[in-house]
């Protein structure tokens, strides 16, 4: 097992004991006590080399090494307690040491140094016992490193640092603002703010020039238990902790003031937390093709991965798209459905003028990334640096379809939002569902369709009423994150003037998609047609002229059609009946108006 103080290398540890102690807050003043025999035999069972660290480290008294030894002695065996099962208790101590009864509660106080330094915890599920009789033990961390073992973290990877020589302007400054932490003997505390990968990126390259060791941590992912764990043994190892996407999940401030020494947050706004706050820039082409050629790959993927998870990724097998389908199902949680794009251009079918305006977006999605590099545009275009798109049009006319394709002549998974999982019925519940949307799936690395957006994008009405405030209040937020987002929106609608004139505003294509005319329906019917295995004496002319049907229901009538037939050919037969049943459905729906 490796030596228990690192940190000292680092952190000459008077300073170090110096620095956490200096937080700390309140008379939490023990001494006086002479030293117990019974403790004194279970510092000898326990790893004596770990457990002089962590007392000089934490600069801990005697009552405060006894209210550690107790659990530890319960659950290693070294002696047994009445209750069943054997847990450690501040009435049991106080009985064991005869310490008076203020004394533990000063040892047990939400800011004294056990609580504080994470060094113990209560059983879940006791908050309501009374102080003395709350059962506690130690972290499962803790535990093995006083038996001696090395202690396994949940939720916690290795960042190494880059070896091969290449640093960009963000990794320079990174290193210059770390060593002059480390020549004040200061903490270390700083804030990225832009993407994550690209930010991970850098601090590979600085993390070569410091000479730390790091950890990355994604805040959402461990909360703040698992996060209190991470940051002592951080600590107690000297490593740079990485936490990620740090804006998630509300920051547990204290926590980081009281534990974090050599913390870099990674966050997409400001988060007013360190002392030092670093822009990530978007990473140049160049760039990026000279870290894929590091890891051994000829062409760029078309979005920016650390240099760990690359490797990671290759060593798999896996390719760009399906690491994005995955990261992004995880991510949705009830809230979109997240799928892998298999449509091709040839199957949409549209008016020239619209096929150019199609064109044009994902022109504009695939230059958007070299267009924002440039200082002019990018202050041109701010604070935007997202796309807003509505694609508007009857039912079955290829708005669902265009999305897809877009998305995959990008390499993107395509995200289709669930009305039904972001609406809600309680107050403020839409509002934190969009938020994680916005937050969690809306990205250069997707395209997310809200599909019958009028739903959620309606006008604004007067506030007659208390549903109609909230109601509006909920328009307002999307207005602001339609400002606010880096990715593509799609929205799709049959309904455009239900929509509030506002986004309008905020789109940077209208994309109208007309009722199929006839020769239109001709080609839809001919390739929709093309599919079936085997046809025979279909007048698809006649069907063009005869009955003026949406992309969307020749669809259902030649796939109806097929199951009619089923192992013989489709005929005119098949067709009719076919017809006939979407008809039925078409009457139904128009009646139902």
């Amino acid at each position: 097992m490796r030596k228990h103080n690192p940190a000292r290398d680092i952190f000459p540890l008077d300073r170090l004991r110096s620095r956490l102690l200096s937080r700390e807050k309140g008379p939490f003043k023990g001494g006086g006590v002479k030293r117990s025999p019974f403790f004194q035999d279970i510092e000898r069972a326990l790893y004596r080399e770990f457990w002089d660290f962590l007392a000089a480290i934490f600069g801990l008294e005697e009552e405060e090494k006894w209210a550690l030894l107790l659990p530890f002695a319960l659950e290693s065996g070294y002696a047994e307690s009445s209750g069943e099962p054997s847990r450690a208790t501040p009435r049991l101590l106080l009985h064991l040491t005869g310490i008076s009864y203020s004394r533990v509660r000063e040892l047990f106080h939400p800011r004294g140094k056990l609580h504080r330094f994470r060094l113990l915890r209560y059983v879940k599920g006791t908050e309501e016992y009374p102080l003395l009789d709350r059962p506690y033990g130690l972290p499962e961390a803790l535990m093995d490193r006083l038996c001696g073992l090395k202690p396994w973290l949940e939720g916690v990877e290795e960042l190494p640092a880059s070896d091969t020589g290449q640093a960009g302007p963000l990794a320079g400054r990174i290193v210059s603002l770390a060593r002059k932490s480390q020549e004040r003997g200061e903490p270390f505390l700083l804030e990225l703010i832009g993407e994550r990968e690209t930010a991970l990126l850098a601090l590979e390259e600085a993390l070569a020039q410091v000479g730390l060791p790091a950890w990355s941590v994604s805040l959402p992912e461990v909360g703040e238990e698992g996060l209190g764990e991470i940051l002592r043994e951080a600590l107690l190892e000297g490593r740079l902790v990485v936490l990620t996407e740090a804006d998630r999940k509300e920051l547990p401030r204290d926590l980081l003031r009281d534990l974090a020494l050599y913390l870099v947050l990674v966050a997409e706004r400001p988060l007013g937390f360190a002392e030092h706050r670093l822009g990530v820039p978007s990473p140049s082409g160049d760039y990026l093709a000279g870290v894929f050629r590091q890891c051994g790959l000829s062409e760029a993927w078309p979005f920016p991965v650390c240099r760990r998870d690359l490797k990671k990724w290759i060593r798999a097998g896996l390719t760009p798209e399906e690491i994005l389908l995955e990261k992004y199902r995880r991510r949705a949680q009830g809230l979109a459905l997240v799928r892998k794009p298999c449509r091709s251009p040839e199957e949409l079918v549209l008016p020239e003028r619209e096929k150019r305006l199609l064109d044009h977006l994902l022109l504009r999605l695939r230059r958007r990334t070299l267009i924002l590099e440039d200082e002019g545009l990018a202050r041109l275009a701010y604070p935007r640096k997202g796309v807003n798109v509505l694609f508007s049009g009857p039912p079955g006319t290829g708005k669902t379809l265009a999305a897809e394709i877009l998305a995959g002549s990008l390499g993107l998974p395509l995200v289709m939002v669930d009305l039904a999982g972001v609406a809600s019925k309680w107050v403020g519940e839409t509002e934190k569902n969009l938020r994680l949307i916005f937050e969690d799936l809306v990205s250069p690395e997707t395209v997310v369709v809200f599909d019958e957006a009028e739903a959620l994008f309606g006008r604004r009405v007067e506030n007659r009423q208390a549903q109609d405030r909230y109601a509006n209040m909920e328009i307002s937020y999307l207005l602001q994150r339609l400002e606010d987002h880096r990715g593509c929106v799609i929205l799709a609608t049959n309904l455009e003037p239900a929509l509030d004139q506002a986004f309008v505003r905020r789109l940077d294509l209208i994309l109208r998609f007309p009722f199929p005319d006839e020769e239109m329906r001709e080609r839809l019917w001919r390739q929709f047609l093309a599919r079936l295995p085997r046809t025979r004496g279909i007048e698809v002319t006649r069907l063009a002229r005869e009955y003026p049907l949406s992309g969307g229901q020749i669809r259902n009538i030649v796939l109806t059609a097929a199951y009619l037939a089923g192992e013989g050919p489709v005929g005119p037969e098949e067709i009719k009946e076919a017809l006939e049943l979407e008809l039925t459905k078409l009457g139904a729906m128009l009646e139902a108006r």
